[in-house]
């Protein structure tokens, strides 16, 4: 018998990505269940932690998987309904997904900001204040829009010191210094 075994990837309560669907025998071992994860993410399986409802956490450890390594997912009562939380042993040791796909994520919420603003225009703080930066994107909000000079114009007014943010319409890199 088979089982669809749903994983969600969560890194301090930030949602990493999308959710992962391996469709595994219900007699398969916590370890192999570890290493499936691991090579199906590529990411290295001694800094997966898995959480099983309600109360069961488990990680790699030596090549175990705590003291339950040789338990059967259905003798740990894995079924098919359960989500079963996959997080990073410690803060960022590894990314559910690719650094784009989070670049993209942000890029896309930004966007969804500029174009809620009445003006089409906000300035670098209203910005901050209103997206989320995920947590693999180590950058300032200014330095990771000047990456991506298509997307976005930004205007930089000397006097006040304020930079103002908009949707690049041309497609043509644009600074402006006022």
């Amino acid at each position: 018998m088979s089982l669809l075994v749903h994983f969600a990837a969560v890194d301090r309560g930030w949602v990493m990505g999308s959710d992962l669907f391996l469709e595994v025998s219900s007699q398969c071992t916590m370890v192999e269940l570890f290493r499936m994860v691991a090579k199906e993410k590529d990411i290295p399986v001694h800094l997966v932690v898995m959480k099983i409802p309600p109360t069961k956490v488990l990680a790699w450890d030596g090549g175990k998987v705590s003291d339950k390594a040789d338990w059967t997912i259905k003798r740990l009562g894995i079924h098919q309904k359960m989500i079963i939380t996959v997080e990073p042993a410690y803060p960022l040791a590894w990314l559910w997904e690719n650094m784009e796909f989070y670049e993209e994520s942000y890029i896309k919420t930004i966007r969804q900001a500029i174009e809620a603003s009445p003006e089409g225009i906000l300035t670098l703080q209203e910005l901050s204040k209103t997206t989320n930066k995920p947590p693999p994107i180590f950058t300032t909000l200014r330095v990771f829009l000047m990456k991506f000079p298509e997307i976005f114009h930004i205007e930089i007014n000397r006097n006040t010191d304020k930079y103002v943010v908009s949707e690049n319409k041309t497609g043509c890199s644009l600074l402006s210094i006022i």
